[in-house]
């Protein structure tokens, strides 16, 4: 399945791939990363100030992503 979608985003224009995309939806998907994220590494009283750094520099460039995604194809 992942290579027939390669395939079709490959010969495909991308002003068509981008009407297809949702963009509520894709926001949605991208707040359950950032909450996944946040549940699984951060544990409040044991995690380090260092790790605590890490994370919220990942959040960071995952928000600033879908952020630029979202401006790039409006």
């Amino acid at each position: 399945m992942l290579v027939a979608t390669a395939v079709f985003a490959l010969f495909s224009e991308l002003d068509m791939l981008s009407k297809l995309l949702s963009i509520p939806t894709l926001f949605i998907f991208m707040l359950m990363a950032l909450a996944l994220i946040v549940r699984r590494y951060y544990v409040s009283g044991v995690t380090s100030r260092v790790n605590n750094s890490k994370l919220i520099a990942i959040l960071v460039v995952i928000l600033e992503s879908s952020i630029a995604t979202y401006i790039y194809l409006e």
